[in-house]
């Protein structure tokens, strides 16, 4: 049985494995080319996305939460707690980072039950709004985040400087 929790520090490596192939298949997603150098990891970003999990397992303003089949973490899901400038004044939404299942795990539930607990956590600190990226490719992520409720708000444009 899937069981969904906080995420502690025994769960870095098995994350990051995780993170790993999130980065592969973005990568490997058809689009322009300027997207995929906006997205190109740079040679410390492993380090830094390690640093980064410890800083987030840490502070009150993320949620890291994984998603465990027994000890094998087949999911995990990062959120933030951020301050938002909309309609004149600030509010705390939740921004959902990243949300990854193992492919050998996806289509049984495990991503809903990551949201389900990103939206239980989000009420229980009486915040109302829930928003993430997705990439416009990626029609199962869109078609996936649809199903849970999410609705397109905004278009977001790239451009490289040269």
């Amino acid at each position: 049985m899937i069981r969904v929790r906080k995420a502690g520090k025994r769960d870095t490596e098995q994350i990051l494995c995780l993170w790993r192939n999130l980065v592969e298949f973005h990568e490997n997603l058809p689009g322009p080319v300027v997207v995929k150098r906006y997205w190109k990891l740079s040679d410390c970003a492993e380090k830094v996305f390690r640093m980064h999990l410890s800083h987030a397992l840490k502070s009150k303003n993320y949620m890291l939460l994984v998603a465990a089949d027994g000890s094998k973490i087949v999911g995990y899901a990062e959120a933030w707690i951020k301050k938002r400038w909309r309609g004149f004044s600030f509010r705390k939404e939740v921004y959902v980072e990243d949300l990854a299942v193992s492919e050998k795990y996806r289509s049984r539930g495990i991503g809903s039950k990551l949201i389900r607990e990103i939206e239980k956590r989000a009420k229980t600190l009486k915040i109302r709004f829930i928003n993430l990226d997705a990439d416009v490719n990626n029609s199962k992520a869109l078609k996936f985040y649809k199903k849970q409720g999410f609705e397109k708000y905004n278009f977001q444009l790239v451009k490289e400087v040269r």
